[in-house]
């Protein structure tokens, strides 16, 4: 294996876990101690789960936790090994695992905190979705029985984009699958996956309105607040991402000008931070070249629990001007 990359031994990756714990691991390399940290229940932030314990000759090492101080549900443990001199550093390596154990903490839409923002604003809720039940997710809109869906698993104006084929929630590599109170959309590598640009990728893409047009849609303009919350591993090539379209008459149109909003942009490679963008599209668009974004340095400002690989976190975006 490449140097300053962590061979998980046991347990498998994203294995369930519970209780007492032990993670065996080999980091070649010339390394000789590790540390691993996780998001403990309450914690408040990233707490150590045990060392910096030593490592043999071959880099091999064990460290031993109890998952139930962990919350329930996804959890990623990072563990971060070091040179004899003390200074040198492996790359981050997260493990992610589906706790068993360990007590339910702030899931729902019970739990979800008013943000201060828009707490005076007295808003409309227009929708909300907590997924503790599996959504209702087509190809173009409506299902097997011509029930509209809720959500579709493409882009609405055949837009398709990335590494990774966006598979259909009626296909044989389904992505969306329930877990306890949670949607998991799994990116997957298939062999005999077939496109014109020799994807062999597959992930899962929901988008809240059809190929007409139909769906959850705002009328625009200011003093509208939107928001998501989710849990994303830190795989260098995933690029996890939420965001809006403004309101197009003709969805498929290239030429008329529509803005894009990106509320968070995650590149995995860089798991401390992530980025927010804006694009205006269209040929005719009077903003047209003027787009931008910019960094959020998470971890930078809050340590550990700002990483987005380590654990759930909201984004948000108030629309004010």
């Amino acid at each position: 294996p490449p140097a300053d990359i962590i061979t998980l031994i046991s347990p498998k990756y994203r294995a369930d876990i519970s209780g007492d714990t032990v993670l065996e691991f080999v980091f070649p390399g010339g390394y000789s101690e590790a540390e691993a940290y996780s998001l403990a229940t309450g914690a408040g932030d990233a707490a150590s789960l045990g060392g910096p314990v030593a490592l043999d000759g071959n880099g091999r090492g064990s460290i031993a936790f109890d998952a139930d101080l962990l919350p329930h549900g996804p959890v990623a443990v990072r563990v971060i090994a070091t040179k004899a001199d003390g200074v040198t550093k492996s790359i981050d390596n997260y493990l992610q695992f589906y706790n068993e154990g360990g007590a339910v903490a702030d899931t729902g839409l019970e739990n979800t905190p008013m943000p201060a923002q828009i707490a005076d604003m007295d808003m409309e809720l227009l929708f909300a979705d907590d997924f503790k039940t599996m959504p209702s997710i087509s190809r173009d809109g409506t299902d097997a029985q011509g029930n509209p869906t809720t959500y579709i698993a493409h882009k609405p104006d055949y837009g398709d984009y990335g590494g990774a084929q966006f598979a259909d929630f009626e296909g044989p590599n389904n992505p969306f699958h329930q877990v306890d109170d949670y949607l998991r959309i799994t990116t997957a590598y298939d062999e005999d996956l077939q496109d014109g640009y020799g994807r062999k990728y597959y992930t899962g893409f929901l988008a809240s309105v059809d190929r007409q047009g139909e769906g959850i849609r705002t009328d625009g303009y200011v003093n509208q607040y939107f928001e998501a919350r989710f849990f994303t591993g830190a795989n260098p090539s995933l690029w996890p991402a939420f965001w809006t379209l403004s309101n197009k008459q003709d969805i498929g149109s290239k030429e008329e000008p529509c803005d894009e909003m990106d509320i968070i942009e995650g590149y995995m490679a860089w798991p401390d931070s992530y980025s927010i963008a804006c694009h205006p599209w269209g040929a005719g668009h009077p903003q047209s070249g003027q787009g931008g974004g910019c960094k959020v340095p998470t971890e930078e400002r809050y340590g550990q629990k700002g990483n987005i690989a380590m654990g759930f976190h909201t984004y948000g975006m108030l629309i004010t001007e």
